[in-house]
């Protein structure tokens, strides 16, 4: 254990490497390999169309004085999706802007539709630019063509040097939920071999933690989910940059799982980034995305513990946390191809 002389300067490391950015089944995929980048690769051009959502520009909730007003407790909120922005990128690489119901209309219902939102400290350019391989990412994973959506949210800024940075994106990831919970109103019902899927990357998990909360009646910033869709998503949790005891009763997403029949929690135990997450705020936990769901938790949790499935890719991914080193291992999203069917 760290000496508290050494905390503030580890502080600061969790910033500059770490965040760029009943029990449960376990796997584990591939082989060691070489570090690679901790932060940004070249983004190779794919070509193939995409649909990207934006709420950089729509309306915030201030949750500092949402969360300190009793008043304002539990009351039903519904986030402005017609602040959202639409864009096509279109196979030449070049950006089109759109609208909800063009967005809608071109969601086949025959095909599972994933709803891709992705971590902290990332530019609109470089999320827009990946899209497409991260398409062909899950593709490849589900072995057949996908509806997919980008989601991205406010999360820029230079990698920083404090951990404060780091919270107050973490609360945005939290506030943005709602947003991506109004966004399963657009998307076709799930059927048989055609299912919703949320897939995130680091504090993407947090968004997509808070709204399953949402989903299934929880409060996130003092605030409950006016029309909560009845979709039920299944979900995929890659390196979530979120306490690993979030689930449990009384803990800030304690209803998440009720909300999804099938969770994948995907984590390397050498991810250097989610290692000293907890250095972000005093008393944190451990990182979701460096233990997966522990024994201990899942036996706070109870029976609906079983929906979740811990895959470990210490062996594949090693200590690397940005979301292109999973882009550059297709073994990895082959191991939860079942989420797809």
């Amino acid at each position: 254990m760290p000496t508290l002389r050494r905390l503030p300067a580890l502080a600061a490391i969790v910033c500059v490497v770490g965040l760029a950015a009943l029990s449960p089944q376990t796997a584990e995929a591939g082989s060691s390999t070489p570090l690679l980048d901790m932060f940004r690769s070249p983004v190779p051009h794919v070509p193939r169309e995409t649909w990207i959502v934006s709420s950089r520009h729509a309306p915030q909730i201030d949750e500092c004085c949402s969360v300190v007003c009793n008043s304002q407790r539990g009351r039903c909120y519904r986030a402005p999706i017609a602040a959202l922005e639409v864009f096509r990128r279109d196979a030449n690489g070049c950006l089109h802007r759109s609208n909800l119901d063009a967005l809608r209309a071109s969601l086949d219902p025959t095909r599972p539709t994933v709803l891709f939102t992705h971590g902290s400290f990332i530019t609109f350019d470089y999320f827009a630019k990946e899209s497409p391989r991260t398409a062909q990412y899950f593709e490849c994973g589900a072995g057949r063509p996908l509806n997919c959506v980008f989601f991205t949210w406010p999360s820029d800024g230079c990698v920083p040097t404090c951990a404060a940075a780091v919270r107050i994106r973490e609360r945005r990831a939290r506030t943005n939920a709602f947003y991506l919970a109004e966004l399963l109103h657009l998307v076709p019902p799930p059927q048989p071999g055609a299912p919703v899927v949320f897939a995130s990357h680091s504090h993407g998990g947090e968004m997509v933690a808070a709204t399953l909360h949402l989903l299934a009646g929880g409060t996130v910033a003092a605030r409950r989910l006016g029309n909560p869709s009845p979709t039920r998503p299944r979900a995929l949790l890659f390196a979530p940059a979120m306490d690993n005891n979030d689930f449990a009763p009384g803990q800030a997403f304690s209803r998440a799982l009720y909300a999804t029949p099938a969770m994948a929690l995907v984590y390397s135990r050498k991810d250097v980034a989610t290692t000293l997450y907890p250095l972000r705020r005093p008393l944190a936990g451990l990182a979701l995305g460096r233990t997966g769901l522990t024994a201990r938790q899942t036996a706070k949790i109870g029976p609906v513990a079983n929906r979740v499935c811990n895959v470990d890719v210490t062996r594949s991914v090693g200590h690397q946390h940005v979301w292109s080193s999973y882009l550059s291992r297709p073994n990895v999203v082959t191991m939860v191809r079942s989420y797809f069917q």
